[in-house]
């Protein structure tokens, strides 16, 4: 009786996993079937995209057939891609060097030291003296004054002379 009793367990047991594997079965085909129906729109959206690039493609050649010499026209379309190409590398490299140069005086731990101060390799210039010989100075008293103002300062009589204009 030991024997049919173990038996019939394992005829339970397997009939349990029949079920689970049909349950795993059932969740596995809406998975798969979800993921065909999203592959199926992006294959279609693909196949749309290159019809009208197709399309596009068909416009373009049809216009530059309608154009004598369209090789100037190529070769001066792909000088200025190339150009702008060169000027962007070119923006970009000095915006590096600047956002670098930024990035070394705001978080450069130590300030004082004597190499931060120096960005090239060539030496320090000599210190500029400044000479007074090229300047020229004027006294106070012989500036040109305002009609009326006495050069001295004394304005006592400015009333009169003004009186006299």
């Amino acid at each position: 009786m030991s024997v049919d009793k173990t038996i019939e367990e394992l005829s339970y047991t397997l009939a349990q996993l029949g079920s689970l594997v049909g349950h795993i079965n059932a969740q596995i085909i809406g998975i798969t079937s979800r993921i065909n129906m999203t592959l199926d729109t992006f294959d279609n959206s693909v196949a749309n995209i290159a019809a009208d690039a197709s399309v596009v493609t068909q416009q373009v050649a049809l216009t530059i057939s309608q154009i004598p010499n369209a090789w100037i026209f190529y070769l001066l379309f792909i000088s200025l891609t190339v150009v702008f190409i060169l000027l962007s590398v070119i923006l970009l490299i000095k915006l590096v060097i600047r956002c670098h140069g930024i990035y070394q005086l705001v978080f450069r731990s130590n300030r004082s030291n004597p190499e931060f101060h120096n960005f090239s390799n060539l030496p320090p210039s000599p210190s500029y003296v400044q000479s007074r010989s090229g300047h020229i100075s004027i006294p106070m008293e012989h500036e040109p004054r305002k009609i009326g103002v006495v050069a001295n300062g004394d304005i006592s009589n400015c009333n009169a002379f003004l009186l006299h204009l």
